[in-house]
């Protein structure tokens, strides 16, 4: 007698059906992972290209490989397409895991094509030899972690800011100018505290004098409030604490919570002043990071579409050794292109006041190696991208003082460089010179030509920066010093919260932010 194998030839609805929930899976665990990057066309856009060429790819697969007679093979081809889209799509998550970040480095130390092919075929192999006849389980899990992955992202929806900003805004409504020159922001990401640079012999005095002979005031060992950037920034614009939204022992945070890019895309305590006072409030961007959730400004550079914040996430996946270093950008346009823009705002007559923000992308900071960089490499790099930043501010604040001669400019950073601890931006640290690393930020202002030197004893920490600034300018300055914000800087620990400095002074030892 003779017993033949049983052969499972999955119907095309069950195929059809786990293509799309493979598709289903990655465009959830994406989307609610970054829902500060994305509109709503960007989801639809990110879900629709998740699912259709993949649905379209395995059934393809499916009917010739039953049009060829080879019904035995279907499974297995099923399954091992899946696989690898899904290996292949989560790649860059799953390198933050330390243990599949080692079973990469098995293969070869370098991030290589080779690398990436046999980092994914393996698995892949092993998931296609369990689900070959078990399609429909394999449709279930990936439903599953769908619905997973919109639940965990949905619980970080919350609200907007609270009444706190509503009490300042109201407040800082009263402020009026008594005087209303045009205003320049120009933030550097990445540019570190002047004590930053000294500590490390990054020599910056050719840039420091420029400032210098262009009347800024420099201020030395000053820092951000929170990293990263959309962090720093919402607490710099909005004048105020959010603690990382803090509530208790809760040090859980995400971007939705505090609308962080809705806040540096223009609705903030710093635009309100001045719109309120008749500017016209411009903003000039390296690219469209920051800005995804929208630009209210009356100007806006580079201009955002709907599907930005899909395009980053796409060139996220694809970034490391399979794309050029052209294709790695976040979208950025090109220095000269914000220096045309730049110079052109400059030449346009108006009887409007100007607030121009100018965010460049530089010196920036090492990918996060999660402790593996190798901190004098990266430190020489760091070095070389600073004098390459300082070039680029050269030649905008030269252009800004010679045809707007009673400017106000605050040049700022936003954070440290993140190179101490191995590049580990959220290791915990308990020193001075790790606080600068994680915290130091350049801040120097060119203040208007009436200004006494009243508040230079009080720059110390972004959170207060534009305060005093706008508290120079103002009728009567007391609704903005009055207000004034704690100059305590937080950084994550690990999976905590510490206060490392208290109102400018560097703490001996990090206090547990619930101490507060």
């Amino acid at each position: 007698m003779t017993v033949s194998k049983r052969v499972i030839d999955p119907s095309g609805s069950v195929v059809l059906l786990t293509a799309c929930s493979a598709g289903l899976y990655v465009a959830a665990f994406y989307t609610m992972n970054n829902l500060t990057m994305l509109r709503a066309g960007g989801i639809l856009f990110l879900f629709g290209l998740m699912i259709v060429p993949l649905a379209i790819a395995v059934i393809l697969v499916y009917a010739l490989l039953h049009l060829g007679g080879r019904a035995g093979l279907k499974g297995w081809a099923v399954a091992l397409m899946i696989s690898t889209f899904l290996l292949f799509m989560l790649r860059p998550s799953l390198l933050d895991f330390e243990l599949v970040d080692r079973y990469f480095r098995v293969f070869t130390p370098e991030r290589s094509v080779v690398a990436n092919t046999l980092f994914i075929l393996l698995p892949s192999l092993l998931l296609a030899f369990v689900f070959r006849r078990r399609l429909k389980e394999y449709a279930a899990i990936l439903g599953v972690m769908t619905l997973a992955a919109l639940a965990m992202g949905g619980g970080k929806v919350s609200r907007e800011p609270g009444a706190n900003a509503d009490r300042l805004g109201a407040t800082l409504g009263q402020v009026t100018l008594a005087e209303k020159p045009n205003i320049y922001f120009i933030l550097a990401d990445a540019y570190a505290s002047l004590a930053y640079m000294r500590e490390h012999a990054i020599d910056v005095s050719g840039f420091t004098d420029f400032l210098s002979e262009n009347g800024f005031s420099l201020y030395d060992d000053t820092y951000s409030n929170y990293q990263p950037t959309t962090s720093a920034l919402p607490a710099m614009l909005n004048m105020e604490h959010h603690y990382y939204r803090l509530t208790g022992h809760n040090v859980e945070f995400s971007e939705v919570d505090k609308a962080s890019r809705r806040i540096i895309g223009g609705d903030n305590n710093v635009s309100n002043i001045l719109r309120r006072n008749g500017y016209s409030i411009q903003y000039i961007h390296n690219g469209t990071y920051l800005l995804l959730q929208g630009c209210s400004a009356d100007s806006c550079f580079p201009e955002i579409d709907g599907l930005a914040g899909a395009r980053i996430i796409l060139s996220h996946i694809f970034r490391q050794d399979l794309l050029s270093d052209e294709d790695k950008s976040w979208e950025t346009t090109t220095v000269e292109a914000m220096s045309a823009r730049i110079s052109s705002l400059l030449n346009e007559a108006g009887n409007e006041p100007r607030f121009q923000y100018i965010h460049a992308f530089k010196p920036g900071h090492p990918p996060n190696a999660k402790g593996r960089c190798d901190e004098s490499v990266e430190l020489g790099r760091y070095a070389d991208r600073v004098q390459m930043a300082n070039h680029f501010l050269n030649e905008q604040i030269r252009q800004i003082v010679e045809r707007d001669p009673a400017a106000v400019i605050v040049l700022a950073g936003d954070h440290g460089p993140f190179i101490s601890n191995g590049c580990a931006s959220n290791a915990y640290i308990d020193n001075a010179a790790d606080y600068r690393d994680r915290a130091g930020a350049l801040m120097a202002i060119r203040w208007p030509r009436s200004y006494d030197g009243r508040y230079d004893g009080r720059i110390s920490t972004g959170v207060n920066l534009f305060r005093y600034v706008l508290a120079s300018l103002a009728e009567s300055p007391l609704p903005l010093v009055e207000t004034a914000a704690a100059d305590d800087v937080f950084v994550r620990g690990g999976r905590k919260i510490f206060k490392v400095v208290e109102q400018g002074e560097p703490l001996a030892r990090p206090q547990p932010a619930g101490e507060r």
